[in-house]
């Protein structure tokens, strides 16, 4: 191999080398890439039981996020098929897939635009924070991260014995 092949061939690899750590230190420094995929997501949003949501979610109905393969999420799911008529308010579900993209429930569809933004603004949210407790419950302004147990559970969703 020859010094002008050797030479062409170092320069080259310098200049990926350098593009490659370039690509990253903007990657890393660009503040707005958490937001990128959602409209008026709050950066880094972290909903925690007993938070409060800044827009109430839509009256008379109960969010829901549940994940694929969660037991937690199966019995919440058992809880309101066993309490499907007990239950007054308007269930929202909406599933978060194994390829993180979401399965919503037929009450969704009867949501108006405005609303399903709504959902999915706070669904996004919830979902893109690396601190999750799946099922996640919203009602009103009122956040529940992870299933309540026992009274607290009929008390969410506004069951009387």
């Amino acid at each position: 191999m020859s010094t002008y092949t050797f030479n062409i061939l170092t320069t080259s690899v310098v200049v990926i080398i350098t593009a490659i750590v370039l690509f990253y230190i903007s990657y890393w420094f660009d503040s707005d890439r958490d937001n990128k995929t959602c409209k008026d997501c709050k950066n880094k949003l972290e909903y925690n039981t007993g938070d409060t949501l800044d827009k109430p979610v839509i009256d008379d109905c109960i969010l829901i996020l549940t994940r694929s393969g969660c037991i937690y999420c199966d019995k919440l799911d058992d809880f309101i098929e066993l309490n499907n008529k007990a239950i007054k308010l308007n269930l929202i579900i909406v599933k978060v897939k194994e390829d993180s993209s979401y399965e919503f429930n037929n009450n969704y569809t009867d949501l108006s635009i405005p609303d399903r933004d709504k959902i999915k603004d706070i669904t996004h949210a919830a979902v893109n924070h690396e601190n999750i407790a799946f099922p996640m419950l919203f009602k009103n302004s009122y956040v529940q991260k992870g299933m309540p147990s026992g009274e607290k559970l009929t008390e969410f969703f506004e069951i009387s014995n």
